[in-house]
């Protein structure tokens, strides 16, 4: 669940670059933290807290029971993350917007952006749990609306695959 929720931070982080294309510009298959910085350059994100909501419309996990599998399809529809853009943040992002850092075991390998559109790939190895997502879709300077496949493997529920939507909108300032 916790890397459930982080997807939906690191694609709230996604929705503020402003990439003309790909991001990885020397080709080696990862987009690195510089690259990062680079392609969010010019961020169209506005500051302040924003409620991120996710929902799946698929969810394979072999061995989980059907209702448990359903109950935790509607917690997360339920559930909002919240999480706020500093004035800094959106005037300066980094990698680690994206969950990019030594501690969450997460690297982008794509991040593509024209015009209000964008997609991205991003894996995460944490202990040994694997998880890849791709996301697709659209956003504006106060919000977004992203598509989301992701794959996880390794954990000790055992793997699952998830289809869904992700949506964040700007709910007002960061509290003090």
């Amino acid at each position: 669940m916790k890397k459930i929720l982080l997807i939906g931070a690191a694609s709230l982080a996604l929705a503020a670059c402003s990439s003309g294309g790909d991001a990885d510009k020397d080709g080696d298959g990862k987009v690195s933290a510089g690259e990062v910085k680079e392609a969010m350059a010019g961020t169209e994100m506005q500051p302040g807290e924003y409620e991120v909501k996710i929902t799946f419309s698929e969810m394979e996990a072999p061995g989980m029971p059907e209702q448990m599998r359903t109950m935790l399809m509607e917690s997360m529809a339920k559930k909002g993350l919240k999480t706020c853009i500093t004035e800094e943040q959106a005037k300066n992002p980094g990698a680690d917007m994206f969950g990019q850092n030594d501690e969450s075991g997460c690297k982008m390998e794509k991040l593509d952006r024209s015009g209000n559109k964008m997609n991205a790939v991003m894996t995460c190895n944490t202990g040994g749990v694997k998880m890849a997502a791709t996301m697709d879709g659209t956003f504006k300077s106060d919000g977004y609306t992203m598509n989301m496949e992701q794959k996880i493997t390794g954990a000790p529920s055992g793997d699952m695959s998830m289809k869904g939507q992700i949506t964040a909108n700007r709910i007002g300032d960061c509290p003090k």
